[in-house]
C-alpha cells in the first residue's frame, strides 16, 4: 500500500502555454500560409521571403502576429509543396461540377462489365449502354455451359458421374464421402 497517495496532476499543469498563446501561433501560421500563397499566386522568386519577417516586424512594430512571423524561401517552398499544393489537390475533386474522379468511375463500370460477362453474351454487355442492359433478360443470358463458375464447380460439371446422375448436391456428397474413405484408407495402411 502506498503512503501519501496523490491524485495525478492535470495535463494542463505541464504546459504553460494559455488559450491566447495558442491562438496567436495559429494566426501567425494563417499568415505564413498566405504569404506562401501570395508568393505562388503572383510568381514572386522565393529569394525574397528571406528578408520579409524583418520587413514586417519593422512595418508593423505594434503587431505581435508579424513579430512571430518566421518565413524565409525553405519555408515558403514547404508551406506551398505540403500545405497548399496538397488542400488544391483535394479541393478539385470536391469543387467540380464534372466527375472529376473518372479512374474510380472507370473501375467500377469494368468490375461491373465484368460480372454481366460471367452470365450474359458477350455483344450484348459490350455493345449495350450499362443503363440499357437488363440481367434478368433471358434472351441474353448464357446457356448453362457457356457459364463460368469457377474451377471447382466446372470440374464436378465436367465429371461423367455428376452429370449422369443429373443431381449435384447428392454426386457432390457422394465424392466428398469417396475422399474421405479413401483417406481413412490410406491412414489405415
Amino acid at each position: 500500500m502506498l503512503c501519501g497517495h496523490q491524485k495525478q496532476p492535470p495535463v494542463s499543469l505541464f504546459t504553460t502555454e494559455t488559450d491566447s498563446d495558442i491562438k496567436k501561433k495559429q494566426l501567425v501560421s494563417i499568415a505564413e500560409i498566405k504569404l506562401a500563397g501570395y508568393f505562388a499566386e503572383h510568381n514572386v522568386p522565393f529569394l525574397g521571403a528571406d528578408h520579409l519577417s524583418e520587413l514586417l516586424t519593422e512595418v508593423f512594430p505594434n503587431s505581435e502576429i508579424a513579430k512571430n512571423i518566421n518565413v524565409k524561401r525553405t519555408k515558403v517552398t514547404a508551406i506551398i509543396k505540403n500545405v497548399i499544393g496538397s488542400s488544391q489537390k483535394f479541393n478539385m475533386y470536391f469543387q467540380s461540377e464534372q466527375v472529376v474522379i473518372l479512374k474510380l468511375h472507370d473501375k467500377i463500370v469494368n468490375l461491373y462489365k465484368e460480372i454481366l460477362l460471367c452470365f450474359l453474351k458477350r455483344n450484348y454487355v459490350l455493345q449495350t449502354p450499362l443503363d440499357n442492359i437488363n440481367p434478368n433478360n433471358g434472351e441474353f443470358q448464357l446457356l448453362d455451359t457457356g457459364l463460368y463458375l469457377g474451377v471447382g464447380v466446372m470440374d464436378l460439371v465436367n465429371d461423367p458421374k455428376v452429370v449422369a446422375d443429373n443431381d449435384y448436391p447428392t454426386a457432390a456428397a457422394a465424392d466428398v464421402e469417396l475422399v474421405e474413405e479413401g483417406d481413412l484408407a490410406m491412414f489405415d495402411a
